[in-house]
């Protein structure tokens, strides 16, 4: 059988990134920002989907309670799943509920 699609690597960002994810999901949220730094560092310095690398600092801004820099980056992060991830961690925010990432992520979605 011939094969249509070719896999192709992920970016080494988006690799960190998600684990990342993995260390937030598991509630290693310390360790889970360093990765999610280096992911962004990494996206940057490769000039890499802008639009990510909103969605990363936005994840970032809500990791730290920003609540401003969380709505800039809901703003240019363009139309996307990713911006609704956003408006749920600023809904969080705004709750002064207790922060829980794999939650506030979307439900078991990681």
């Amino acid at each position: 059988m011939e094969k249509i699609f070719e896999s192709t690597p992920s970016p080494a960002y988006i690799e960190v990134f998600h684990t990342a994810q993995s260390k937030l999901a598991a509630g290693d949220i310390e360790e889970g920002k360093k990765f999610l730094q280096e992911a962004i560092d990494l996206a940057v310095l490769e000039n890499k989907e802008k639009d990510f690398v909103w969605y990363m600092k936005g994840t970032q801004a809500y990791l730290d309670k920003d609540e401003e820099a969380l709505q800039e980056a809901i703003v240019n992060v363009g139309e996307s799943p990713n911006a609704d991830i956003l408006q749920r961690f600023l809904d969080k925010l705004q709750s002064n509920e207790e922060l829980d990432y794999g939650q506030d992520y979307g439900q078991g979605e990681l």
